[in-house]
């Protein structure tokens, strides 16, 4: 779900909860870069709780970037 939003920054916060625990991690995403371009995405998450995350927030990160193409395409 969306936590934060802060249009001056071009960056929201997310909170998306873990398959098997339920766990909260944490979601960054900012737009930066002049207006004329070329913009840059940072996606940052990240864990909570516990010492690792088998790779979630990794995968998290690579679907979404996988899927911007499209979602800038509409």
């Amino acid at each position: 779900y969306l936590a934060a939003e802060y249009a001056d920054r071009l960056q929201v916060h997310y909170v998306a909860r873990t398959p098997t625990m339920n766990w909260p991690d944490l979601i960054m995403a900012e737009v930066s870069g002049p207006p004329e371009g070329p913009s840059s995405i940072m996606l940052w998450s990240r864990s909570i709780y516990g010492y690792g995350d088998r790779g979630l927030n990794k995968a998290r990160v690579e679907a979404w970037l996988a899927s911007l193409p499209a979602a800038l395409a509409k």
